[in-house]
C-alpha cells in the first residue's frame, strides 16, 4: 500500500485527540501530529528531521518522567508536591526557571513554588493579576495541555489560504502546537528578558487550577 492509503486507513475514524504519526519523504522520516477539527484533518509536521535511532533517548526521557511522577505522587501536601514538581521539571527540561502559580476565585495567580538559576529575580510569593492570563488564554488551556515558544524572536508565517476553500471559513488553529501567539505576549516576554518559554496546565476535577510556567 502507498503511504497515502495507509494514512487514510489510519485516520478514517477521525480522531478528535492529537495522534502522532511518522511521515516518510525522500529526505527522511518526519514526526507529525494529526487531529480532526470541523470535519477536517489538521496535520502538523516538524521541519526538523527526526533520527531513526532515537529509541534510547526516548526511553531515557520516559524513565526520567516516570521518576518525576513517582516523586510528586509521594508528596504529602499540595505545597510539597509543587516543590518537587518544579525541581524535577527544571532538572529534566533545562529551563532556567520553573514556577507554579495557583488561581484564586477571581483568577489572580499566586506563585506557590519556584526553582531558578542563581542571580535570577524571584517571583515566589508574588500575585499576578487575572489579566496576566486572560479568559481567552485560560479557555485555550482547557483544549491544549501546553504552550511552547522555542524562541521569542521567531517570525510568524501567515496561513495560506486565509479562507479555507473546503469550509469557506477561517481554519481554527486554537489547538495547534505550531500556532503563533499574540505579539503583545512576545513583547511581554522580551521585556522580562525571556528568550524561550513553556507553560502547561494543572487541572483539578476538569477545571483549571493553575499553571506551570517555564
Amino acid at each position: 500500500k502507498s503511504q497515502a492509503e495507509k494514512f487514510k486507513e489510519r485516520f478514517q475514524s477521525k480522531p478528535t485527540s492529537k495522534l502522532p504519526y511518522i511521515l516518510s519523504f525522500a529526505t527522511g522520516n518526519y514526526l507529525a501530529s494529526v487531529q480532526t477539527l470541523d470535519q477536517l484533518l489538521i496535520i502538523e509536521i516538524e521541519k526538523e528531521k527526526r533520527s531513526d535511532t532515537n529509541t534510547d533517548s526516548f526511553l531515557n526521557i520516559y524513565q526520567e518522567l516516570k521518576y518525576a511522577m513517582t516523586a510528586v505522587e509521594a508528596a504529602n501536601t499540595t505545597e510539597e508536591a509543587c516543590e518537587v514538581a518544579v525541581k524535577e521539571l527544571k532538572r529534566i527540561s533545562g529551563f532556567d526557571k520553573i514556577m507554579i502559580y495557583q488561581f484564586d476565585p477571581e483568577w489572580n495567580g499566586d506563585v506557590i513554588a519556584e526553582v531558578k538559576e542563581e542571580g535570577m529575580d524571584s517571583y515566589f510569593g508574588l500575585k499576578f493579576p487575572a489579566s496576566d492570563v486572560p479568559k481567552q488564554a485560560r479557555d485555550l488551556y482547557k483544549k491544549t495541555p501546553y504552550r511552547l515558544i522555542p524562541n521569542v524572536e521567531y517570525e510568524p508565517v501567515r496561513l495560506y489560504p486565509v479562507i479555507n476553500p473546503s469550509t469557506n471559513a477561517f481554519t481554527d488553529l486554537s489547538s495547534s502546537n505550531l500556532r503563533s501567539v499574540a505579539g503583545v505576549h512576545l513583547e511581554y516576554l522580551k521585556n522580562m528578558g525571556v528568550t524561550a518559554s513553556m507553560s502547561t496546565r494543572i487541572l483539578v476535577d476538569g477545571q483549571l487550577w493553575g499553571l506551570i510556567a517555564c
